[in-house]
């Protein structure tokens, strides 16, 4: 059945449909992206690690990628409403303020859902490739001003998929070093995509724990918040 977008994308839906699409004989579907707003502004990428929630395996594939693009529709298909899902939610409306309104893209470094870093690395060969294709892909197409990267994992993911493309992302801080967990990092690097400036901000994912394995409160992620918003602010006329 041939499924006309209800907004203009783009990326052609059959594009969309490949990626959302499984990779047999497995029957779980990638989550490439979502968005919650303009498809066509998009400003600012969220990078995780792995989408947390599969999609059902019964839910029609043009309803899987409908919801790369229609957020509600994502919700619905996952239920989700976890309290990470409201601190992202709160993050992207400030966000969107500082940028002058642009919307915010959620991918992650494996667009497989449910994986950990033990078992990303047993993943399928095709399976790894095609989520390294996707995550590529989404930063040659969205060419993104500003790339938030949540957590240790996600960042050795993005710095090694850019760096074996031939766009380095040159941290500063050391991301494996063990004490890691103790405090919040912010860390910024840049890139260049097809000629246009790109600030990678790196930081700790809402859900970690740190301070000796006490949550991260709100009050952290609200100042984690606040800074990711003042470098944006100080880097948005470079």
């Amino acid at each position: 059945m041939s499924v006309t977008p209800s907004v203009q994308l783009p990326i052609s839906f059959e594009t969309l449909l490949g990626w959302c699409r499984p990779v047999a004989p497995d029957r779980t579907f990638f989550r490439p992206f979502t968005c919650e707003g303009d498809i066509n502004n998009i400003g600012i990428f969220y990078v995780g690690f792995s989408p947390k929630n599969p999609i059902p395996e019964v839910t029609p594939l043009e309803e899987v990628a409908k919801s790369c693009y229609d957020y509600l529709k994502l919700k619905q298909l996952i239920g989700a409403s976890s309290t990470s899902r409201g601190r992202f939610e709160e993050l992207t409306r400030s966000l969107s303020i500082s940028t002058g309104g642009a919307s915010v893209l959620e991918t992650n470094a494996y667009c497989y859902p449910g994986l950990d870093k033990d078992s990303a690395k047993q993943l399928p060969y095709q399976v790894e490739q095609k989520c390294r294709k996707i995550l590529l892909d989404l930063f040659r197409l969205f060419h993104p001003r500003w790339v938030i990267i949540f957590g240790k994992e996600p960042v050795k993911r993005v710095s090694e998929v850019l760096s074996d493309a031939g766009m380095t992302a040159p941290f500063a801080k050391k991301w494996n070093r063990p004490d890691y967990g103790q405090s919040i990092v912010i860390d910024l690097a840049k890139i260049t995509l097809d000629g246009k400036p790109c600030r990678l901000i790196a930081t700790r994912h809402p859900g970690d724990q740190v301070h000796g394995g006490h949550p991260y409160t709100p009050a952290l992620f609200e100042s984690t918040a606040k800074q990711i918003c003042d470098l944006i602010e100080m880097t948005k006329l470079r």
